[in-house]
């Protein structure tokens, strides 16, 4: 068996009955982060053009980027302006601009 192991994904491939190997791919995620989002679109893609080579075994995992958040949320913007300082916008421009890219819209709007 092969590990590989990148940022907080975990994946493990080995052979089935059928001949196809199964990957097997662990997940920590923040449901609230867009950057999570955006890769569970990626990994949902990349699954797409090998489903027909390999088999898939997804696990998902928890993570909370803010551990210490109300569980009420906070509001997004408010959030970032604080964590970001003078960076904020740039960060909120280039989540704009890869959600376009995937056809969506990156909303600030709410809480986290």
């Amino acid at each position: 068996m092969k590990y590989r192991r990148y940022g907080r994904i975990m994946a493990q491939s080995a052979s089935n009955s059928n001949g196809k190997k199964i990957i097997k791919i662990d997940v920590s995620s923040d449901t609230v982060c867009p950057w999570c989002f955006v890769g569970k679109r990626n990994l949902d893609k990349a699954i797409a053009t090998a489903k027909d080579q390999y088999d898939f075994e997804i696990k998902w995992h928890p993570f909370f980027l803010n551990p210490a958040a109300p569980k009420e949320g906070v509001d997004k913007k408010s959030y970032y302006e604080n964590k970001f300082g003078a960076r904020a916008q740039g960060i909120i421009a280039r989540m704009t601009e890869i959600f376009r890219g995937l056809g969506l819209e990156y909303n600030m709007s709410g809480f986290t």
